[in-house]
């Protein structure tokens, strides 16, 4: 059966599911193959040479598998320096690095120069120790609430030692900047180091090869290179035909073609070898296929003739295309008769030999498995033609070294522009898998694609995962930038089903995206992948994570490339459309034929040579830094190789972390041995100190990270700590070593570095850290006794309790210490005397630590301790506290504990603590009373007895909360202890009933005594401890005489309480009184007056009647707290109030009219206060608040008064008030809206008036005053309220109003008479008349420049600003502009067709009850004569206005400018616009495919059909002739109306016209559009219909989607050619069928 495939039809399988596979070597097909007719080849290749001198391979290990390379890796020659020994193969024989001018990692660094053993710490490096506890008794002022403080875990210093400084010999110059307080293990070079000392690939050129290859004389011979095949041999093909064989050795064994016919069939294009490496296969230029015997290689052992171009028709069998290079060539399995080819043509072969006693008669079976033979298209095919294509890579899969079920499949791999196939040949050609080529190719990149095998091998047993004993098949395939692992797995078939064929699963596993495109991929090991790149970019890849491991520039190698694609596909990247992203730019150049890649190493085939390379494993690249001097970056990098941060797979290490460990171990450990004594031997030389702190202060920190790492903290102390004491620079040491203790990296440290730790850290006072220190190491292994020595020596007391805690187990011994630590700073003989002095910070320690203790905490850092110790710690020390009588401590002791303060006192330790501080103790109790420790016998009794320290402290009770509040009862109430002190205890109980009511219980007497003493607090900073404690003892304690105890509540100012009582009582008016009295609460008296006046509250009339009176009274007090409450309040709950409450705060005028404000006018009024905001109970203070308005808000009445209803306005008493108070604004305004227009003007124009006065004298005296200030700003304020007044002029006269009697005559004319006099005015054009006099006559007077008769003309039209005087420039500016806006508002109004009020304006309409006219539309002509009337009177001539008519001619050009200006504007915006709307209209839509959607008929494209050609043409040529019919010409034949020329026809008609083209251009062809259609009306049934969406239909198949029948289509179709309007469509696929 024979399978050939259309690059049409395949499927799509893009799975990208990641995977992980195990390291293992490259399986070696010289030890795996199976026997060969040749023994002399594999005798020849198993004796390849890893030395070969000058001209052989270095280090090759042909047959080694990658865990013996890595082993070897780690045996490279150490090449470190060790100590004291000096010899050519210790030192470092290329590094000169001299440490007084080159530091340890390559940059400049200086230190402080060495002192003494005890270097002093710099003046800046400072530490604070955290404060711990609560103050102390004999503190001046203590908690004032001690029940809501929690004793905090204190934390170790080190872990903000970001923030602190360090000592100097830690710093560095350079910027790596390694220091104690980093973290981690870096990997990164320094700034100053970014390049690497070591090749990633070693190169070796093989110079005795290119010496033949590549030399004049071998050109002549053999001609050029042209491919390179590794395996056994170096096989080189070249120009003439010819197959140059070399061994390892680089001897010339053989020359395979010469004398031969294959010196006569061009180049050699492809080469393979077989697995057994006896034959050789080589594809021609001209399409033939030669096998070469290499045993016998005179003549070839298979020809394979390729068939001519001229018999294609005629072929007897499958062969290659005369003329169609052969580009790839390889063998099927273990056979060397089969093969698989392909060429340029994309056309791929499999060729099975059939066994004979020779060549004449062997016989060659080809069968085709890809592609297309050539056929010379004919005319009507021409549209028909397949895509170009080409084989960009072909590979059978290779042998693995372990047997597989496919190795008899003939598995192919062929990799085309299109589609990844893979086939087996055998027994038939049959396809495996199929995907076409990936979406996420980067556009228009490169056209590329390669592809490489790497077979199942048997994996070791460090490698197995999931239980494999070998690994799956993997395929790398690439298309342009993206390179994707295909992995395979074989369904294993039983030995009783063999003649089932295996079944074959693929998936796609992982996906790297390059950012160029890849020429060429090898799997350098199975976990290893090199991929080489268009700008010869050389990657290399971890198969695993498909991580970029390294990269490397092969530019300077001068790679062999030709082109090979561009030919047959340059075509098709050629007319693609650019605008499609999914094709390529450009064809690159082939790579397959230079780049190889065999048993872990490159092979390149070069322009003048032939070079070998291997990557640099690990141990190569430590060896370089140390090599280049840099130290540091060698200790950093064997770390992270260490800890397999980095590139494992890619260096040669092992992926196993034991196996790993152990080779880099011994390594890591050299090279710090060997950094140590290289430095110490270069001062010894140099004695160069500084330096060599320097040194050690920049190998310190890599030094750590690496001994942590390797937990090997032996030689961390007794080879490191060494040599850093000797060199007197351990405080470099200690500081490193702190942060790795604080950080838990270290717990163990040996007692002589711990003695030096604390004589180094107590020198300099660093007591606190030195406790973090011991506090944070591993109590088990240290000495006890020396640590609690240094402990009580250095008052390290947090590190004492700890070491008694954890490695004693013992928890009374630090309380007892402490006790007398207070007691001998107190020095207290009788225990009541007040302590004045400050508690030292060690007996300070007792509560944390009690709090923590009895909390079942670490101290001091506040982690949980185990169950079981955590109750052994808490009954030792209940039983201990709280014991009546002094213990024998230790218990085997016989000496009882005694402390002064409490000795021959019951409960002696308890007193003690008291004594000590009675809140902070309180405090304690408080946290250990949430422990459920407390929670009674059943509890403790599950946690075992009480004890201290293993003996049973007291028989016949248990230890819970209510035998200690009974014994905390009986201590502290005696004569011993103050009344402050007596407080706290009250506190706690009132505090804890509440919580623990089923564990406490005390009589109702004892809890009144306790509510009492509450009330009656010694200070007044417990004030709100004490309240807030009897509201919780309130709230489970009910007290019958409640009533009597309320005069104590408020003498003690407990208004919480007060507010409660009373509403519980339901006194409503005294409980809203006591929010008065609370000065912290008082704005929730109006929730609480809401409470009360809100519907179903409740209340009766009486107590509703007290409410309200409560609120007049205390009015004011309202108003002082929330006036908008307030007035919110008395609006929606009591209105009937509003007037004994304004009338309550008319001593406060100010506080009057805010609430009237906020009653009025809400600044956010809801929607209900909008619509009654102007109630009858509101409106009636109406009045009142605008004469308020006028006094405190005068620029805000016009503005209420043009809002509100003049029904609630009385105009007698509120004109005089707004005149008293200057408001002429509102006065005029509210003489507008009651229909006093005239009036209104007159008292406008009068106030104008006495402001041009105003403005005449202040601008004298300016004048004569100079550079006063407060003058000038006198004169601004005064230029602004004229504008303000000025304007209200003009809405006055822009309003629609007429008087009975003062507008012109219904029909009177509009026109200008000879001679107008005043009294043929309307009224709104005398009030024009009227405030145009007023302003000019104001402007002239005021201003110099307006008004002076005298200035000449030129001195009229405009005068220097310069010149003039600051005022005079002011008032000339401010008036022009007046009179400006006046004569514009003039022509605003002469120009409207109905009489509109200004927008602009926030004045509001004056009247509702006169109508308004169109007649009084006032006319500008008849206003400026009489204007100018009135001046010529007042002044004989027109010079003194010549200013103002300046100002009208410039309002006439500015409005005339503006209206040009928006037009222009206008028209731009609409002219793009529709510009846009015309481009995408002829842009048209492109369908999404070529045919119908429902149908599926090609409807357009290769395939149509000649039906679809008529129609088209038919269409065209009617579209040409009614085009001809409008422009009555003559219409010629149809094969002039289809011809590409430009027919030139003349008009029939009267008169001359001009001739016209009636051009045969495509524009035409579009359908109409119809609704988001777009329909071609062609013939028949062919019309078709494009949606905008993409969906392309014919029209009879959409009518029949909308309508289900074909009748109603041809119907409509009958009706459209009748003239009918056509239907309108919308996408049936996108919004469902629809009838229209």
């Amino acid at each position: 059966m024979t399978s050939t495939f259309d690059a049409e039809n395949h499927e799509i399988n893009d799975d990208h599911i990641l995977g992980e596979t195990q390291e293992e070597g490259i399986p070696d097909p010289l030890g795996d193959a199976p026997p060969s007719a040749s023994s002399s080849v594999h005798d020849e290749a198993s004796t390849l040479s890893d030395e070969l001198g000058d001209e052989g391979l270095t280090g090759y290990y042909p047959s080694e598998d990658e865990d013996e390379r890595s082993s070897r890796s780690s045996r490279v020659e150490d090449r470190v320096p060790q100590h004291n020994e000096v010899t050519e193969e210790s030192t470092l024989p290329p590094v000169q690095v001299d440490i007084a001018t080159a530091p340890l990692n390559g940059s400049e660094s200086s230190g402080a120069p060495i002192g003494s053993p005890q270097v002093s710490p710099p003046s800046s490096f400072s530490y604070s120790r955290p404060t711990s506890g609560l103050s102390l008794r004999s503190t001046a002022s203590p908690s004032p609430q001690p029940f809501e403080r929690r004793f905090q875990a204190r934390k170790p210093s080190l872990q903000i030692a970001a923030s602190r400084n360090v000592s100097p010999g830690i710093l560095r110059a350079h910027s790596r900047q390694v220091s104690t307080s980093s973290q981690g293990t870096t990997t990164s070079f320094s700034d100053e180091e970014d390049s690497t000392p070591w090749e990633v690939v070693r190169w070796t050129k093989l110079r005795k090869i290119s010496s033949q290859v590549f030399s004049e004389a071998g050109k002549r011979v053999f001609g050029h290179r042209t491919y390179l095949a590794v395996a056994a041999s170096i096989a080189i093909g070249t120009s003439k035909g010819l197959v140059l064989l070399f061994d390892y050795q680089q001897n010339l064994k053989t020359i395979l073609g010469q004398g031969t016919p294959a010196a006569e069939c061009g180049a050699v294009t492809s080469m393979a070898m077989s697995a057994d490496h006896s034959t050789v296969a080589v594809g021609h230029a001209i399409g033939a296929i030669f096998t070469w015997d290499l045993s016998s290689p005179k003549r070839a052992f298979l020809q394979i003739d390729p068939i001519s171009r001229d018999n294609l028709s005629n072929r007897a069998s499958d062969a290659h295309v005369s003329g169609s290079a052969v580009l790839h060539v390889g063998f099927l399995g273990q056979r060397r008769t089969a093969l698989v080819s392909a060429d340029e043509g994309g056309m791929a072969f499999s060729h099975l030999a059939t066994r004979g006693l020779g060549a004449v008669t062997r016989v060659v079976k080809t069968t085709r498995i890809l592609g297309r033979y050539p056929e010379a298209p004919t005319s009507n095919q021409a549209d028909l033609l397949p895509k170009p294509s080409s084989v960009l890579a072909l590979s059978p899969l290779p042998l693995g070294n372990i047997e597989q079920q496919t190795d008899d499949m003939g598995l192919t791999a062929m990799l085309t522009p299109y589609l990844l196939v893979v086939v087996s040949t055998t027994p038939v050609a049959e396809t495996q898998y199929k995907s076409r080529r990936r979406d996420d190719v980067t556009a228009h990149s490169a056209l590329t694609g390669c592809l490489a095998w790497f077979p199942s091998v048997r994996l070791n047993s460090q490698n197995r995962e999931g239980g494999r004993s070998k690994s799956k098949t993997k395929l790398a395939y690439c298309w342009s930038n993206v390179l994707s692992v295909l992995e395979m797995d074989v369904e294993e078939i039983s030995p009783n089903e063999s003649e089932r064929r295996p079944s074959l699963h693929f998936r796609t596993r992982a996906s790297w995206k390059c950012d160029e495109a890849i020429v060429a991929v090898q799997w350098l090991s199975r976990s290893v992948l090199v991929a080489l790149t268009v700008t010869q970019q050389l990657m290399i890849l971890e198969d695993k994570t498909l991580r970029l491991s390294d990269s490397t520039d092969l530019n300077p190698r001068h790679i062999y490339h030709r082109d090979v694609f561009s030919n047959q596909l340059q075509q098709l990247v050629d007319k693609e459309d650019q605008d499609e992203d999914s094709m390529h730019g450009a064809v690159a150049d082939a790579y397959y034929m230079s780049f190889k890649a065999y048993k872990g190493r490159f092979f390149l085939l070069g322009l003048g040579d032939i070079s070998t390379g291997i990557l640099s494993n690990w141990a190569d690249r430590l060896t370089a830094l140390m090599e280049a001097g840099r130290l540091i970056n060698a200790i950093e990098l064997a770390t992270s190789y260490y800890n397999g941060e980095t590139d494992k797979l890619s260096v040669g290490l092992p992926e196993e972390d034991n196996i790993r460990h152990s080779v880099v171990q011994e390594k890591l450990l050299q090279i710090i041995s060997g950094a140590l004594d290289y430095i110490f031997k270069r001062d010894e030389t140099d004695d160069l100190n500084q330096d060599l702190r320097s040194a050690l202060g920049d190998l310190i920190e890599p030094i750590f990270v690496a001994c942590v790492s390797m937990g090997n903290g032996e030689y961390l102390f007794d080879e490191v700590y060494e040599w850093y004491s000797d060199a007197s620079c351990q405080d470099l040491f200690l500081l490193a070593l702190e942060q790795r203790i604080v950080e838990g990296k270290v717990t163990v440290v040996p007692s002589e570095v711990l003695k030096d730790i604390t004589a180094w850290y107590t020198s300099f006072g660093f007591s606190g850290r030195l406790e973090d220190i011991i506090c944070s190491l591993d109590t088990s292994t240290m000495d006890l006794d020396q640590l609690t020595t240094i402990c009580k020596t250095h008052n390290l007391y947090d590190a004492f309790i700890y070491i008694w805690n954890h490695a004693l187990d013992d928890y009374i011994t630090p309380l007892v210490e402490l006790l007398r630590l207070a007691e001998a700073h107190n020095s207290v003989e009788d225990p009541r005397s007040e302590v004045t002095d400050e508690p030292s910070a060690s007996s300070a320690k007792v509560f944390p630590y009690l709090a923590y203790a009895l909390t079942g905490r670490v101290y001091p850092y506040g982690t949980d301790l185990p169950l079981n110790d955590a109750n052994a710690a808490k009954g030792s020390l209940h039983g201990f506290i709280f014991s009546g009588r002094p213990l024998d401590w230790p218990k085997s002791s016989g000496k009882s504990v005694r402390l002064n303060s409490s000795s021959g006192l019951d409960y002696p330790y308890l007193r003690a603590l008291l004594f000590l501080s009675t809140p902070q103790f309180m405090s304690t109790m408080n946290e250990a009373f949430e422990d459920g420790f407390l929670n009674g016998n059943q509890d403790q009794a599950s946690n075992g007895p009480q004890l201290v320290n293993g003996a049973e402290t007291e028989s016949g009770w248990s230890m819970n909360r209510q035998r200690i509040v009974t014994i905390l009862l009986e201590v502290l109430g005696g004569d011993d202890f103050s009344r402050e002190d007596k407080i706290y205890l009250d506190i706690f109980i009132a505090r804890n009933l509440p919580k623990f009511p089923q564990f406490l219980l005390l009589p109702s007497t004892t809890l009144r005594d306790i509510l009492v003493e509450l009330c009656h607090y010694p200070r007044d900073d417990l004030a709100e401890e004490c309240q807030l404690s009897a509201e919780y003892l309130l709230s489970i304690h009910h007290p019958t005489d409640i009533q009597n105890l309320i005069p104590l509540f408020d003498q003690a100012g407990f208004f919480r309480i007060l507010k409660s009582t009373y509403r519980a009582s339901k006194q409503y008016s005294k409980w809203l009184e006591t929010y008065f009295d609370d000065p912290n609460d008082q704005p929730s008296v109006f929730i609480s007056i809401v409470d009360c006046l809100r519907p179903n509250a409740g209340l009766s009339s009486r107590q509703i009647q007290d409410v309200k009176s409560t609120i007049i009274s205390h009015a004011r007090d309202l108003a002082l707290v929330d006036v908008n409450q307030e007035a919110s309040l008395l609006r929606v709950y009591v209105p009937d109030c509003l007037g004994a409450v304004i009338e309550r705060l008319v001593k406060d005028p100010e506080l009057q009219f805010s609430f009237l404000k906020a009653l009025i006018e809400p600044s956010a009024p809801s929607e209900g206060q909008r619509k009654n905001r102007m109630t009858e109970a509101i409106a009636q203070h109406i009045d009142l608040y605008i004469r308020l308005m006028c006094r405190f808000d005068p620029s805000h009445v016009s503005d209420f008064v043009g809002e509100v209803d003049l029904g609630n306005l009385q105009l007698d008493s509120l004109l005089p008030a707004m005149e008293q108070e200057g408001v002429i604004d509102a006065a005029v305004v509210l003489l507008a809206k009651s229909g006093l227009i005239k009036d209104a003007m007159g008292k406008l124009i009068r106030h104008l008036q006495t402001l041009q006065t105003a403005i005449s004298g202040i601008s004298e005296i300016t004048h004569q005053t100079a550079g006063d200030e407060q003058m000038e700003e006198s004169l601004e304020e005064l230029l602004s309220t004229v504008a303000k007044y000025v304007k209200v002029g003009i809405w006055l006269c822009q309003a629609p109003l007429t008087e009975q009697g003062a507008q012109r005559a219904p029909n009177a004319p509009r026109t200008l008479p000879q001679n107008v006099t005043e009294k043929e005015l309307s009224l709104t054009e005398m009030m024009w008349l009227n405030l145009i006099d007023a302003v000019v006559t104001l402007s002239r007077k005021a201003s110099p420049s307006l008004g002076n008769e005298d200035l000449s003309k030129s001195d009229a039209d405009g005068l220097d600003s310069r010149s003039k005087e600051p005022v005079d420039t002011l008032l000339t500016e401010k008036l022009r502009v007046i009179v400006q806006d006046t004569f514009t508002a003039l022509l605003v109004a002469t120009a409207q067709t109905s009489v509109n009020a200004d927008k602009s304006s926030t004045l509001p309409a004056p009247t509702t009850h006169i109508t308004p006219t169109h007649h009084d539309i006032p006319r500008f002509l008849p206003i400026l004569q009489l204007f100018l009337n009135r001046t010529s009177a007042s002044s004989p001539s027109l010079a003194s206005i010549r200013q103002v008519l300046n100002s009208i001619f410039s309002a006439y050009a500015f409005e005339s400018s503006l209206l040009s200006l928006s037009s222009g504007l206008l028209d731009k915006d609409v002219y793009l616009q529709v510009e846009e709307v015309h481009r995408q209209r002829r842009r048209g839509w492109r369908p999404r495919g070529r045919a119908c959607e429902r149908c599926g008929e090609r409807v357009w494209g290769i395939g149509a059909g000649p039906r679809v050609w008529d129609d088209w043409k038919d269409k065209v040529i009617e579209k040409r002739k009614e085009r001809a019919r409008r422009l009555e010409v003559t219409v010629y034949d149809d094969a002039q109306m289809l011809s590409g020329k430009e027919i030139t026809m003349r008009p029939q008609g009267k008169g001359k016209g001009k001739e016209k083209a009636l051009p045969n251009s495509p524009s035409d062809q579009h359908g109409e559009v119809e609704s988001g259609g777009s329909v071609d009306k062609l013939q028949g049934s062919s019309a078709v219909v494009v949606f905008a969406c993409g969906h392309i239909l014919h029209q009879l198949c959409l009518d029949y989607m909308h309508n289900g029948s074909v009748r109603d289509s041809e119907a409509r179709k009958l009706s459209t050619n009748q003239g009918q309007k056509p239907r309108s469509y919308k996408c049936p696929l996108c919004h469902g069928p629809s009838q229209g």
